[in-house]
């Protein structure tokens, strides 16, 4: 075993301090999207969202048999 590394991993183990950060390899960044929305647009667009799932789960809901109604 190398002196370098013992004193790497001994020093990984006693520290508080975290180790440096190593890039990363072999990830590609995704792309940023082309178009932005404007915060109305984003709000409308996850209001209707929201609106649609409690739909879904209303009309689930009432299709199921509840013994308590």
């Amino acid at each position: 075993m190398k002196l370098k590394t013992f004193t790497k991993g001994i020093a990984s183990v006693v520290t508080i301090v975290p180790r440096k950060r190593e890039p990363v390899k072999f990830i590609q960044q995704m792309p940023l999207v082309t178009r932005k929305r404007t915060d109305r647009e984003a709000i409308w667009g996850d209001f209707c969202t929201v609106g649609d799932d409690l739909r879904k789960a209303r009309k689930r809901y009432d299709e199921t048999e509840n013994p308590l109604r």
